[in-house]
């Protein structure tokens, strides 16, 4: 700007007209910076050691099928549970994740956020090791402390896998068979038998 716009810190007696209150500034946003990353590294030790315990970090508002109880436990949601054995049983039936996602929006059923079914929330859902029981920790990292920007979890990070963690909703059987049936690959048009 013509002429230049300062501005004033009074608590810390800095103006950033002055070359001086230039550099002070520089030098404490540099330490803000840092002060930050400290944090976000301290935060980010003490979930590893959650997830090392075999403590989640999970917001059960967010899944479908399950609660949070009183004690902090997994209670299923009888009436979501529903929904939940209602996407494996068409699945190991034989259904396309989009048929069935088809089916839920003819009954009328929702996905946790209130919104319609399609191909994609119903393949989440069966991807979702947390229906038969078990957890898979740390799928996701953050690796910007700045941005708090989370992204898949590649290798950079240990990943933390617990068995029967809480009370599953599929039985064991109906979860190796969905998985099974959705990490086959297809045969090739055409191939004699």
């Amino acid at each position: 700007q013509n002429p230049p716009v300062g501005v004033y810190f009074e608590k810390e007696n800095i103006d950033t007209l002055d070359a001086t209150g230039e550099l002070i500034l520089t030098i404490l946003s540099a330490l803000a910076q840092d002060e930050s990353r400290s944090i976000s590294d301290n935060i980010r030790w003490s979930i590893q050691k959650n997830f090392q315990a075999g403590k989640p970090k999970i917001d059960l508002n967010r899944m479908l099928g399950y609660d949070k109880g009183e004690n902090g436990e997994w209670v299923i949601n009888p009436e979501q549970a529903k929904t939940v054995r209602y996407i494996f049983e068409r699945y190991v039936c034989g259904q396309t994740a989009n048929r069935i996602a088809k089916e839920l929006n003819e009954l009328g059923r929702k996905t946790v956020n209130k919104k319609n079914w399609s191909a994609s929330s119903v393949l989440t859902v069966l991807r979702n090791e947390k229906y038969v029981g078990d957890i898979e920790m740390q799928k996701t990292i953050t690796k910007d402390f700045l941005t708090h920007r989370s992204t898949i979890n590649k290798g950079e990070a240990p990943r933390y896998y617990v068995e029967n963690h809480h009370v599953g909703i599929i039985d064991r059987s109906t979860w190796d068979k969905a998985q099974t049936m959705l990490y086959e690959k297809p045969s090739k048009v055409g191939d004699s038998v």
